[in-house]
């Protein structure tokens, strides 16, 4: 079974990648927004960090729960 700092570090790994893809996407959906590759790159990215967010809070909530 992971640690907690394993965990944590794995989705700050995750969260590092998909930022980058995050900032990638966003610019090509600004700079091409009727090209739906980019479009759906974006929102695919953005939901990651929506739920990479969400983990941490569990984590959080789990941390918590055991202390």
């Amino acid at each position: 079974m992971d640690t907690y700092e394993d965990e944590l570090n794995d989705i700050i790994a995750d969260y590092e990648r998909n930022m980058t893809i995050f900032k990638e996407s966003y610019a090509l959906a600004k700079l091409y927004p009727n090209d739906p590759t980019y479009t759906t790159s974006y929102i695919e990215s953005k939901k990651n960090l929506t739920d990479l967010s969400q983990s941490l809070l569990d984590l959080n909530s789990r941390i918590q729960s055991s202390i």
